[in-house]
C-alpha cells in the first residue's frame, strides 16, 4: 500500500510532502481523510494525532505563514542583532569604566 501511494508512514515532514503529491498528482481535493486502527496503544495513537494536528493540518490551513513569516525576518536580521547586541554590551562597559573611575 505504501508503494502504491495510498498510505504513508514515517514523520510530519513525510506525511506533509505525501500530501503534497497528492494535491499535485490530483490537481487538488477537499478533504484528506484519515484511517484509524488500534494497531498501536492509545498514547501512540494520540501522540500520531498530535503530530499531525500541530505539524501537518497548519501548513495545509494557512495558519502557519505569519509564525513562518515571523521567522523568516528574525533569521535575516539575526546578524545584525547580534552585533548591536555586542556594541551594547561594550558601551555599557566602557561606559561604567569611565563612570568608576581607576581601579
Amino acid at each position: 500500500m505504501i508503494e502504491a501511494g495510498s498510505w504513508v508512514i514515517g514523520t510530519p515532514d513525510d506525511l506533509t510532502a505525501f500530501i503534497r503529491g497528492l494535491e499535485e498528482r490530483t490537481g487538488g481535493f477537499g478533504t484528506f481523510l484519515i484511517w484509524g486502527h488500534e494497531w498501536a496503544g492509545p498514547d501512540a495513537t494520540r501522540r500520531s494525532y498530535d503530530l499531525l494536528a500541530r505539524h501537518v493540518i497548519p501548513q495545509f490551513q494557512g495558519s502557519l505563514e505569519g509564525l513562518d513569516a515571523s521567522g523568516d525576518i528574525a533569521r535575516a536580521k539575526a546578524a545584525a542583532l547580534h552585533q548591536e547586541r555586542i556594541k551594547g554590551v561594550e558601551g555599557a562597559r566602557e561606559k561604567h569604566a569611565r563612570e568608576s573611575g581607576p581601579a
